[in-house]
C-alpha cells in the first residue's frame, strides 16, 4: 500500500529532510500536500504536482490523506499534532514533540483515543556513529562503561533572525539539540537517577540559550552532554570510557549536510563520518574504524509496515516523552542551580 502524506512546514526540516526522504521511498509514500506558510510560491514551484496550502489547519482538511509530518516550529508542535490526530490522521512529529509533559501526555491520550499512530522523528538514532557505538557497547567491546561524553560543538558566532534563536516556547539550543543527545544517552545508558544542568546565552544579541552542559547520573555511571555555538574546533563527538577501552569518534554523520546541499538520499558518501573512529586499549594499542551505514530513511522504512499494523512504530511516543522529561528537568536544574531527582521529574508536568 502507498500512503498519502501531507507535510506541515517548508523550512529546513520539511523541505530538506522529510520531503527528500519520503520521495526516495516512493514505493511506500506519495507526497500529496504541503503547508508552506510564507513559502507557498517556492513550494508550488518546487512541487508542481503537489497541493500547496498556507497553513497546517488547511493541510489537515485536504481529502484522502493518511499521514502528516509536522515540521513546524517547536512551540507549535503540540497544537498541530493534536489537530491532525483529531482529524483522523497518523502523525510523524519533529522533536521535541511538545514543550511540557502535560502537552505530551495529552497527545499520547489523543492518539490512543483516535486509534492513530503518533511517532517522533528521532532521526539521529540512524546516524552512522551512533549505530556503531551502540553496536560495540552491546557486544561488550568496552566492558562496563563508567563515563561517556557526547559533544555537539559548533562555530556560529553570528546570531540569525530565526525562531530558534528568538525568545519563545521551544527556542534555544537546549530545545534544539538536546533531544538528540538525551535520546541517545537514554538508549545507551538510561534510565538515570539524577540530572544537573547549566545553560547560558554566550553570543552578543542572542535571544535564547546557545550553550548547555548536562551531567546525568546512574549509580557510578556519569554521562555528560554538551553543546555550544562558539567552538572554532569541534574535537570529538563521542567519548566513552569503559573497563577495556576508550572509544572516540569525530565529526557529524554526513546525511544532514548532503541533504542541505540538495543531494539525494543514498548518494555517494551517504551516512558516513569525515574521520575514522578510534578504540584505545589499556595496553596502548589502537583500533581504527570508519563507521558507515547511517540512513535516516530507515525511520520511514520502519513506519510503513507499522501504518499497516504489521510492526512497531520506529520511535514510541512514550520513549520520546522520557526525552522530554529529561529536557524539562535540565531546564529546571539550570534555573534553580541544583541537581534534580529524576524519579519525581518523570512524574511532573
Amino acid at each position: 500500500m502507498k500512503y498519502r502524506v501531507g507535510v506541515a512546514g517548508y523550512g529546513l526540516s520539511g523541505k530538506n529532510f522529510h520531503i527528500p526522504l519520503l520521495k526516495s521511498l516512493s514505493q511506500d509514500y506519495e507526497i500529496r500536500a504541503v503547508a508552506a506558510g510564507k513559502r507557498v510560491r517556492e513550494a508550488s514551484s518546487d512541487l508542481p504536482d503537489t497541493i500547496v496550502v498556507a497553513s497546517a489547519e488547511e493541510l489537515f482538511r485536504v481529502p484522502d490523506l493518511d499521514l502528516v509530518v509536522i515540521a513546524t516550529p517547536s512551540g507549535l508542535h503540540a497544537a498541530h499534532a493534536r489537530a491532525a490526530l483529531e482529524a483522523g490522521l497518523h502523525v510523524v512529529l519533529e522533536k521535541p514533540f511538545a514543550t511540557t509533559l502535560s502537552e505530551a501526555d495529552g497527545l499520547i491520550e489523543t492518539a490512543h483515543r483516535k486509534g492513530r499512530i503518533l511517532t517522533i522523528f528521532h532521526n539521529r538514532r540512524y546516524d552512522a556513529d551512533f549505530r556503531f557505538v551502540r553496536h560495540i557497547i552491546e557486544r561488550g567491546e568496552l566492558g562496563a562503561a563508567y563515563e561517556a561524553e557526547f559533544r555537539w560543538d559548533r562555530f556560529r558566532p553570528q546570531v540569525r533572525d530565526r525562531w530558534k534563536e528568538r525568545p519563545g516556547p521551544g527556542s534555544g539550543l537546549l530545545w534544539d539539540l538536546s533531544p538528540h543527545l538525551f535520546d541517545q544517552a537514554n538508549i545507551l545508558f538510561g534510565p538515570f537517577d539524577w540530572i544537573w544542568a547549566n545553560t547560558e546565552t554566550q553570543r552578543d544579541g542572542a535571544g535564547a540559550d546557545d550553550w548547555f552542559h548536562v551531567v546525568l547520573g546512574r549509580g557510578k555511571v556519569r554521562v555528560i552532554l554538551h553543546a555550544g555555538s562558539m567552538a572554532p574546533h569541534a574535537g570529538f563527538h563521542y567519548r566513552i570510557h569503559g573497563e577495556t577501552g576508550t572509544f572516540l569518534s569525530y565529526g557529524e554523520d554526513s546525511q544532514e549536510w548532503l541533504l542541505r546541499s540538495g543531494e539525494r538520499p543514498g548518494c555517494t558518501g551517504w551516512g558516513t563520518l569525515p574521520k575514522p573512529a578510534v578504540l584505545f586499549r589499556p595496553d596502548g594499542s589502537e583500533e581504527r574504524s570508519e563507521p558507515a551505514g547511517g540512513d535516516w530513511r530507515d525511520f520511514y522504512r520502519a513506519l510503513a509496515p507499522a501504518l499497516g499494523g504489521m510492526g512497531p512504530v520506529p520511535v514510541d511516543a512514550l520513549e520520546a516523552r522520557g526525552v522530554l522529561a529529561l529536557m524539562a528537568a535540565a531546564r529546571a536544574s539550570s534555573e534553580n542551580g541544583r541537581r534534580v531527582d529524576l524519579e519525581s521529574a518523570f512524574r511532573g508536568a
